[in-house]
């Protein structure tokens, strides 16, 4: 007789059929899975029971693989009257099933009526979905959930404001996800590109800020949050927060960095909070871009420069590795910006500690020294370099006034 192993490592998504020898000849054997979402109260994979299994059935993750001759049923073995098993829960042989483990529909009635469309506030949405330290929320059961999701373009823009901060928990992997790790998707398909689409614009703004908590490389759902979040960046109202959430999400390599660096240095050029923002994104773009025909760390700086003086600080430090020191642009900073950045004060003194003491001593060639000299060369008081140590000893080595 021969057998396939499911081992601990297995990918058992290409386990669809095996083969088996018996007294009759070839019979062939297949696999039912089912692919679960348990909730982290309820218990794990572990407790769904396959009636229907022609053998031993294994647990991968938040999938459970029944070998079957026939349609296998999976239920919840622990059973009772707080936990049920809903979605594809019978799976015939080379299928997988999907179902997740909420609270029964029947235990939940209650709830689902304070969700009719007709008569829901955003008070009722915030009581059923949204925890706080003092306040537990009720496990939903699917039907709550469905209801909740149908809420994208209820009327009132309340509710569609709450239901951006409901829904954060069921996009996987946030910190407030209760559902295994490997879980199936819940949040149905087109949700996310229709609140980034709504007419009411705090809606726009708190999805920009909430998609930067998306967390699902690889599945459907990233996709469809990083396209919302590049349509989003070109929204006036929530350019700002778009913007932000792009820079977040590919610093964690969750979203395409490089089409990141195109949206956040085609928005630089923008006054105020929004270019600011931008800049921002480009910075924190350096930790997962490296210079290509697409990236231009020069170009970035150049910009910056242009558009947002103060902010070109933090953008230099952060692409210092690939732009080495100017004296042109440091005199400008020197000049036209109130702040400075420690980091690269000190990166300057050990990279390119003769250009930085011509720079400074051209800047205020002798003491007494201004409170902006102070503030930029204050990180630097511990450099050996000695044109560096000249200039900054000179105050002290300066005669008392009498």
């Amino acid at each position: 007789m021969e057998w396939i192993r499911i081992g601990s490592t297995a990918l058992v998504l290409c386990l669809s059929t095996a083969t088996a020898w018996g007294a009759d000849g070839v019979d062939e054997l297949r696999f039912a899975m089912l692919h679960v979402g348990v909730h982290s109260d309820a218990g794990t994979a572990f407790d769904i029971a396959a009636d229907g299994a022609a053998g031993q059935c294994e647990v991968q993750f938040s999938r459970v693989v029944c070998p079957a001759t026939g349609p296998v049923t999976f239920r919840w073995g622990p059973g009772g009257v707080d936990w049920g098993l809903t979605g594809s829960t019978v799976v015939e042989p080379g299928s997988t099933g999907v179902a997740w483990v909420l609270a029964p529909e029947g235990s939940r009635t209650e709830e689902r009526a304070r969700l009719a469309r007709s008569t829901v506030t955003q008070a009722d949405v915030r009581d059923l979905f949204f925890a706080t330290g003092d306040h537990e929320v009720p496990v939903p059961s699917m039907g709550m959930l469905q209801d909740l999701f149908s809420l994208v373009d209820h009327p009132d823009p309340l509710v569609r404001r709450q239901l951006i901060d409901a829904v954060v928990p069921w996009f996987r992997h946030t910190a407030s996800d209760p559902l295994s790790p490997d879980a199936p998707q819940l949040v149905p398909p087109g949700l996310i590109t229709q609140l980034a689409m709504d007419r009411d614009k705090v809606v726009r703004r708190r999805l920009a800020n909430r998609l930067r908590d998306v967390n699902m490389p690889g599945e459907p759902l990233q996709a469809e949050a990083n396209t919302a979040l590049h349509y989003l960046v070109s929204i006036p109202s929530s350019t700002r927060p778009a913007t932000a959430s792009l820079g977040v999400l590919s610093k964690a390599g969750r979203a395409n960095a490089e089409e990141s660096w195109i949206s956040a240095l085609g928005r630089v050029t923008t006054p105020g909070p929004k270019g600011r923002a931008a800049a921002n994104a480009l910075a924190r773009l350096s930790q997962v871009l490296e210079p290509s025909d697409v990236v231009d760390p020069q170009r970035g700086l150049a910009l910056v420069l242009r558009h947002h003086r103060e902010r070109t600080w933090r953008y230099w430090n952060a692409w210092r590795a690939h732009l080495p020191f100017d004296r042109t642009t440091f005199d400008l900073l020197l000049r036209d910006t109130l702040g400075a950045h420690q980091g690269l004060m000190r990166h300057f003194a050990k990279e390119a500690p003769d250009e930085l003491a011509e720079a400074l001593a051209a800047w205020e060639p002798s003491p007494p020294h201004t409170p902006r000299w102070k503030l930029v060369t204050q990180p630097i008081q511990g450099t050996e370099h000695p044109r560096l140590r000249r200039l900054l000893d000179a105050d002290a080595q300066r005669p008392a006034d009498h």
